[in-house]
């Protein structure tokens, strides 16, 4: 009919070379007519020989055998692309199960950043839960040379994993991860030209056909496997290698970005251009945790497994201060505490699988009223030496 000849002569063109399985796809969604792909790639060589390019055969690379368990191997990595048109390339982050080929999550993202695989991580750990082990390739994100301030040999993402029980498994080259790269060549020849017809613009259109992409091949027979994704998901269930994802409150503390700051003799810090009043420390330099665009925390010390002494916590639009949510649970600090500087209140968490209960939080709520009435003595005992002072210093004077 003319408008699958107008489709074929508007759509054909965008793709080098031609993918004729998605020029299937895309006939079956939008007209309703359901053809083979040799079908459609004998009419369009037939009758539109002029718009496909002859592709290069690459001789075949070694494959591997994939790991017997669903979560025993997450693959994961980034990819750079300029996907649709924009003053700049926007990246794709992907992770893929290593048993099943499973798409486990992707998302486009402005930048490829620490803090967008951390966010990206925490979806999947809280929908699917924690696997054995990550394998990425050897880039500086996710290696040490990342660590640029020399606080710590391990790169942000390597310290997250370990804390997390995560195993990091680091690529030699990119011929060893060749199935998450054979995906993302699978994702360039398609969805590149789905995003052009779509006419995508924004992240938020982007994402919109990228999960509809992912659902499709999830439900779509793997060459590598000879099965469906979706199906050997559902079948691993009863052997799968996934642990239970940790509390909220681990998640914060583990996938956060650290670094340190030097206490001022006011008990201040300088934050990105910014001062924050933190409690009352002999430490010459806290621990900073951040959330970018969320949160901060200051810490005496840097935490280990566990949550430790907070001294301060602070939302990055500071009009007003705010208790953490997944600290505090179902805690609801005192209406009198909100007029008070924050003051090492914390959690002791003993274990991953430990949640908070009353013993925690009364003992929260304990440390942090002595800390808060410490505090308090401490500014009356200031005040009485500064009136003395005042005293003798007019005394002096007469």
């Amino acid at each position: 009919s003319a408008p699958v000849i107008a489709f074929l002569r508007e759509f054909v063109p965008l793709q080098t070379p031609c993918n004729f399985q998605l020029v299937a796809d895309e006939l079956l969604r939008l007209h309703g007519l359901k053809r083979a792909r040799s079908s459609i790639e004998a009419y369009i060589k037939t009758h539109l020989p002029t718009l496909i390019p002859s592709p290069v055969k690459k001789p075949r690379a070694y494959r591997r055998f994939r790991r017997a368990r669903f979560g025993e191997l997450f693959q994961h990595d980034s990819s750079i692309h300029q996907w649709w048109p924009g003053p700049e390339k926007q990246t794709l982050l992907l992770t893929l199960d290593d048993h099943s080929g499973l798409n486990i999550a992707g998302r486009f993202v402005p930048r490829d950043t620490t803090w967008a695989h951390f966010l990206h991580f925490r979806r999947i750990f809280q929908i699917f839960g924690i696997p054995e082990a990550i394998y990425t390739d050897g880039l500086s994100l996710f290696g040490p040379s990342s660590s640029h301030d020399h606080l710590d040999p391990r790169s942000q993402f390597q310290r997250a994993l370990r804390a997390i029980g995560v195993a990091h498994l680091v690529a030699p080259s990119p011929q060893a991860k060749g199935k998450i790269e054979r995906r993302f060549g699978t994702f360039q020849k398609r969805l590149v030209t789905l995003l052009a017809h779509a006419k995508a613009h924004s992240y938020e259109h982007a994402n919109e056909i990228l999960q509809m992409e992912i659902k499709r091949q999830n439900s779509t027979k793997n060459s590598s496997t000879g099965e469906v994704p979706n199906h050997l998901f559902e079948q691993s269930q009863h052997s799968s290698a996934i642990r239970p994802s940790p509390p909220s409150s681990l998640l914060d503390l583990h996938l956060s970005l650290r670094t340190t700051r030097k206490v001022a003799i006011d008990h201040t810090i300088e934050f990105e251009g910014r001062t924050y009043k933190i409690a009352p420390t002999l430490k010459k330099t806290v621990a900073v945790l951040y959330h970018p665009q969320s949160k901060i925390w200051v810490l005496e010390e840097p935490p280990n497994l566990i949550w430790p002494n907070i001294s301060a916590i602070f939302p990055f639009n500071l009009s007003e201060f705010t208790f953490e949510p997944s600290l505090f649970s179902t805690f609801e600090p005192s209406p009198t505490w909100l007029g008070k500087e924050v003051a090492a209140i914390g959690f002791f968490l003993e274990d991953f699988e430990q949640p908070l209960n009353a013993m925690n939080i009364s003992s929260a709520i304990s440390a942090s009223a002595q800390s808060i009435a410490a505090m308090e003595r401490s500014r009356a005992s200031s005040a009485t030496a500064e009136a003395r002072r005042s005293a003798e210093q007019a005394t002096a004077a007469q």
